[in-house]
């Protein structure tokens, strides 16, 4: 989610549209809780909300009454990026983010507070517009919530090409030896949430590295090591694309995803896919990558096995750039700002992403936008 936002709104800073104004809203500077983060140069005006994003809860309760004042000119919407952080804004001017309907099924929602899961049930079904990022997170947010058909749109994630492409040798091998990796590894991305299924990716591992010696690498979820596979934790973004570019194939045992960005960005460093069948995962990658059904360890490791073999790999290596290239954050930031402009002139959303966008006309960031009643200023 933190990936598709930040990426979204530099895509709409770099565009700079002149018929819309775009703020980005926050309530505290993000280095105030995480040490070393900085906010991206950007075009984007940036207004900062007098509260810190700690005590929201309370200050939402203080300004509840008042926040309307954020909204500005008559035709002003508001987008929350994230569903549970969304501000008590008139629900008729305001749009909200979300990429999945795990927060709404009973057999993940686990995760999160009873409390979490109505208040976010009640801001979405309440609000002017919803936006996902597949056709399967949208079927399945009609299905557990009371929205009309007409409220949703559907606005993918994409691949930021200048930085996810096969990578060097060389960088491949600095990187390697960096984390300490072997020559032939496999790599999965994800957190430690129960519906990730690591159980399975760990169980993998060890066929793996049995059979044949294939180490078996987790990014994002602790740390530690073991034979045959080893835990990095939280890695710096831009080593990623030579950890993919370096990896016999990435792994995902993930029962449910709203998306799939890192399978994605890994098919864009010429990294084959083996997948859990994740609906959304099925959707964004189709025939390129190789699936299991989830659970399913022994095929998870037979399937490493085949892409392994010099022609098949060459195949799904070409197959998976060329997918990879349908998918860029441009496209992203464009398709949302057709989704402010419907929702501004109060037509339906749900095919305003698939609209052209005009010639000459340019893009903003994703938190507040209103009607321009100035002129905006040029690109940087």
């Amino acid at each position: 989610m933190a990936i598709y936002n930040a990426n979204l709104l530099n895509a709409i800073s770099e565009i700079a549209p002149q018929d819309i104004q775009v703020e980005q809203l926050a309530l505290a500077d993000p280095a105030e809780m995480i040490p070393g983060w900085q906010i991206p140069a950007s075009n984007l005006k940036y207004r900062r909300m007098p509260v810190m994003r700690l005590l929201a809860g309370i200050a939402g309760a203080i300004w509840r009454p008042s926040l309307d004042f954020i909204v500005a000119g008559r035709h002003g919407i508001y987008h929350a990026l994230i569903a549970t952080e969304a501000l008590a804004i008139d629900p008729s001017r305001r749009l909200v983010s979300v990429h999945d309907a795990s927060l709404f099924r009973d057999d993940i929602a686990d995760e999160f507070s009873s409390e979490t899961r109505v208040e976010c049930r009640q801001t979405l079904e309440s609000s002017a517009g919803v936006v996902t990022v597949s056709e399967f997170s949208r079927r399945e947010l009609l299905e557990h919530l009371d929205l009309d058909e007409s409220r949703i749109a559907v606005v993918p994630g994409g691949v930021d090409h200048m930085r996810f492409f096969p990578r060097s040798e060389e960088e491949v091998t600095a990187v390697r030896n960096r984390y300490g990796l072997p020559n032939r590894y496999v790599i999965s991305v994800a957190g430690g949430i129960p519906r990730k299924r690591l159980g399975d990716v760990e169980a993998m591992a060890d066929k793996l590295w049995k059979k044949d010696r294939i180490e078996t690498v987790v990014v994002g979820s602790g740390r530690g090591s073991r034979p045959g596979a080893k835990r990095l934790g939280f890695v710096p973004r831009e080593h990623l694309p030579a950890l993919y570019t370096g990896a016999v194939a990435f792994i995902s045992m993930s029962e449910y995803e709203g998306f799939g960005l890192a399978p994605l960005e890994s098919v864009a460093c010429g990294t084959p896919v083996i997948a859990a069948r994740a609906d959304a995962i099925v959707e964004v990658l189709g025939d390129v990558a190789s699936f299991v059904e989830v659970g399913d360890v022994d095929g998870a490791s037979k399937a490493v096995e085949k892409v392994t073999e010099k022609r098949a790999r060459r195949k799904r290596v070409q197959a998976g750039l060329e997918l990879a290239q349908n998918f860029r954050w441009e496209e992203t930031a464009q398709k949302m700002l057709c989704v402010y402009r419907s929702m501004m002139s109060g037509e339906a959303i749900s095919t305003a992403s698939s609209q052209r966008i005009a010639a000459g006309l340019s893009i903003g960031d994703a938190v507040e936008a209103g009607e321009s009643e100035v002129e905006a200023e040029p690109a940087k």
